[in-house]
């Protein structure tokens, strides 16, 4: 995200993700490296989120993913592991957008969505997320 106007305030900057907000709208930001996760604990990887959530009303807030350079994982047991993780660091938020790479991660992001019927989008440019996530917003 090197748009000027898609420069987030970070709060936390790990080896795994960033977590921020964007200061000029209502919109949370996960920006994931492209480390792979296969031998971390998913809970301890995105602990930094919720720990950085904390400080907002998530009820007020779009939440922007930007999953462009995570490795692709899809198999059986990192999505039984992952289930529980992305659904507690989605809940709360007004939308989701979730800015993918590839059309399998479009695909794969969409059947989450719709298996944690959340009000998400999935987009390949984070502009149009942007706009999307301010469409609702609740800044006065």
């Amino acid at each position: 995200m090197e748009n000027q106007l898609l420069s987030p305030k970070w709060w936390f900057e790990g080896t795994h993700i960033k977590v921020g907000v964007l200061e000029r709208s209502w919109i949370a930001v996960i920006e994931r490296s492209a480390l792979p996760t296969h031998d971390e604990d998913l809970v301890a990887v995105f602990a930094p989120a919720e720990k950085a959530f904390a400080r907002i009303a998530r009820e007020r807030y779009g939440l922007l993913i930007d999953v462009r350079a995570a490795p692709g994982r899809n198999d059986p047991e990192f999505e039984k592991k992952f289930e529980p993780v992305r659904q507690k660091l989605q809940k709360g938020f007004r939308r989701v957008a979730i800015v993918v790479r590839s059309t399998s991660g479009k695909l794969q992001a969409q059947r989450y969505g719709r298996a944690d019927n959340l009000p998400s989008g999935v987009f390949d440019d984070p502009e149009p997320a942007v706009k999307w996530l301010e469409a609702v917003s609740l800044r006065p």
